[in-house]
């Protein structure tokens, strides 16, 4: 997601100044597609998995409940639909027609296709969670005024 911010301030920075940057934000765009793909499949396909890996000579079980999850599983699912709205910022300074623009656009739609789903029924899951589980703990102040605590 950080990539598509510079994309974005390349076009409206730097391709004002010369329209050789276009190239390079359409280098970077497609860069982008690729790693935001990677992410929103590849991350939660690893943490839905069962596989056993080793850290320092042991092997580590994750498992996942429904308990446990949290806002922070929408993250790798974000990225595409990020990338897809850097896209739209691309088209408006290629030209128009242009078989680039009709590329970037069908792909970006295709990203937020992808994306929108699947960050849909992660919050549908979020959102029992919060219903039928207790919701996430809160932070208290010590009575001196300290740093907050968590009380569960």
């Amino acid at each position: 997601m950080g990539l598509a911010t510079i994309i974005t301030m390349i076009i409206y920075v730097a391709v004002p100044l010369s329209e050789g940057f276009v190239y390079l934000a359409q280098v970077l765009f497609w860069i982008d597609v690729l790693l935001s793909s990677m992410t929103c499949f590849g991350v939660p396909l690893y943490m839905y998995s069962s596989l056993c890996f080793r850290v320092d000579n042991r092997i580590m079980l994750h498992e996942h409940s429904i308990d446990k999850l949290t806002a922070v599983w929408l993250l790798p699912v974000v990225a595409p639909i990020v990338a897809a709205a850097t896209g739209a910022n691309l088209c408006a300074v290629l030209p128009p027609n242009s078989n680039e623009a009709h590329s970037i656009l069908i792909a970006s739609y295709i990203l937020w296709g992808t994306g929108v789903p699947f960050a849909m029924s992660i919050l549908v899951l979020y959102i029992y969670r919060l219903t039928v589980y207790k919701v996430d703990c809160a932070f208290e102040f010590d009575t001196n005024g300290s740093f907050p605590q968590m009380k569960c």
